[in-house]
Order: structure tokens, then sequence, then C-alpha cells
């Protein structure tokens, strides 16, 4: 089977893939592992395009085999900003905090906006802020959160996700977190 044929099954194994049917997941799955078998990829975006399918069915063994799919990519083109996005997502899956926030300040945050939904820029300003959290420096971590606040002021509601990371890593009674749910209840009512 040739490369592009796997590429084929694969996207139309996604096109049919609903969230809660767990035999379409597996045959996800193993075309996944059958393509990466057979990859010979050309550029950045096959690399990043495979390890993101195996990331997105959040199986055990799914960083294990998308972060170097990853980091293959950011070899042929260090500026693929989603390929440098998702492989601080494995190192902040991993808990390796320090990596991640190095990968995370790497992304082309221009890019990202340019590209993608506002929703996946604030969300970044979160993980960045976190990673800073866990790395003992809350008073960074807060200029990143303070960029959620902001951004949750002056967005539409249908644009955000509700906000995770900065709840988990400042104290209840902190300010932000105040200024955090006066927002998101703002945003999302």
């Amino acid at each position: 089977m040739s490369q592009d044929s796997y590429k084929i099954e694969l996207y139309k194994l996604w096109d049919d893939y609903s969230v809660s049917d767990g035999d379409q997941e597996q045959k996800i799955a193993i075309a996944i592992q059958k393509y990466i078998a057979n990859l010979n990829a050309r550029d950045a975006e096959d690399y990043y395009f495979w390890g993101n399918s195996v990331y997105s069915l959040n199986q055990a063994r799914a960083l294990e085999i998308s972060h170097p799919l990853f980091r293959k990519a950011l070899d042929i083109d260090k500026g693929y900003y989603l390929a440098r996005l998702y492989s601080a997502h494995c190192y902040h899956d991993k808990g390796e905090y320090k990596e991640a926030l190095e990968e995370y300040l790497l992304v082309n945050q221009a890019d990202l906006e340019k590209d993608m939904p506002i929703w996946r820029t604030v969300k970044l300003n979160e993980q960045i802020g976190y990673c800073y959290a866990k790395l003992n420096q809350l008073d960074v971590a807060e200029q990143y959160f303070r960029k959620v606040v902001s951004s949750y002021i002056t967005v539409e509601n249908c644009e955000l996700v509700p906000v995770q990371e900065a709840y988990e890593c400042l104290p209840a009674d902190h300010p932000l977190v105040s200024e955090l749910k006066k927002a998101e209840e703002i945003h999302f009512t």
C-alpha cells in the first residue's frame, strides 16, 4: 500500500469517527500504526499530522508515539508552530514543565492568531502561566493569567474555552481567581 493510500484511508477513518465509537478509534489507531510503519514523509506537515492523529486518540501510548513525530517535524522545520505547540503539550502532559515552557515560548503566536481560532492563543497564555506557576515563578504566571482575563473581557462568547489550569495553581482567595470567575461568568452567560 502506498503512503498516499494510507493517508487516504486515515482521512476517511477520521471523517467517519465519532467520540463514542471505540471500535472506530481502534481502526484509526491501527491505520496510524500502519502509516507510521511505512512513513516516508516528505515534509514537517506529514509528521505533525500523524503525530496529532495519535495524540488526539488519548490512548496510553499516545505521547510515546506522537511526541517523536512532532520532534521530527521540528527537525525539518523549526518554525512550524503547530508541531512546536503539540511538542509543548506532550512535555506538559508528562509534567516536564521546564521543557514545556521552553517550547510554548517558541510558538509563533502571530501565526497561531492568524491561522487558528482565538481560543488557541488564550489557552496558550494560560498554559504558559501554568508552567511558570509549576516552576515556582508565580509573579510571571500572573502576567499570563492577566492576559487570559483580558481576552475574556474582549473576545466574543463563542470563541473561548473555559479556564482550567489557572485555577489549579492559584490559591482560591487569589484576586486573579475572582477576576477570572467574573470574566468567565460574563463571557459564558
